[in-house]
């Protein structure tokens, strides 16, 4: 497994099965059923899904009340900066997708990602991809001091570097409740 994250002795994906993996390749992981899914460039993140599929906003049923809060905390702020900064409004730095398993975040993370670079393309007049960067919360969950919050850190430097080669880059963190936890007084 690559990325420094440490080592696992992991079952092989059909797509790997054809393929030579030596110890120390980078591989695209399925944590649930410990699988290595694909060989990835140490380059690539692990968590990075290279083609947002054509996902669209009207692909997301019986969502609507969610992709309007989405329109108005991410896609506004994004599109019009220029207004943000003359009424001194405040950009979010995230958003917080809850729901039971099955009801469509992750679908709406990829639609927004999808959606968002399509409308930055038509007001810049230049094709931006938009990259969706899928984490699992148990993924990031570390044992070792300090290595939890490297690999958060490295997560939102792969979106800086993603946004900068003019991408636009959308961290979806499945399963948050196993890095957040509760507070306890």
């Amino acid at each position: 497994m690559g990325s420094g994250m440490g080592s696992m002795v992991l079952g092989r994906g059909e797509k790997l099965l054809r393929e030579p993996v030596a110890p120390g390749d980078s591989v695209r992981l399925d944590p649930s059923s410990r699988l290595a899914l694909e060989k990835v460039s140490s380059q690539d993140s692990p968590y990075l899904i290279k083609e947002v599929a054509d996902v669209s906003w009207s692909d997301v049923g019986g969502q609507k009340e969610a992709l309007l809060e989405i329109q108005k905390a991410i896609l506004n702020p994004v599109l019009h900066p220029d207004l943000f900064q003359k009424y001194h409004f405040k950009s979010p730095k995230g958003f917080l997708l809850y729901g039971p398993p099955g009801c469509g975040k992750t679908l709406i993370g990829k639609a927004t990602a999808n959606y968002i670079a399509g409308e930055m393309s038509k007001k810049e007049g230049r094709e931006i991809k938009g990259t969706f960067f899928h984490v699992k919360g148990p993924e990031i969950f570390n044992m070792w001091l300090g290595e939890s919050e490297r690999i958060v850190r490295e997560l939102f430097a792969q979106g800086r570097e993603s946004r900068a080669r003019g991408e636009f880059p959308v961290l979806f963190i499945d399963e948050a409740e196993a890095i957040l936890g509760t507070r306890k007084s």
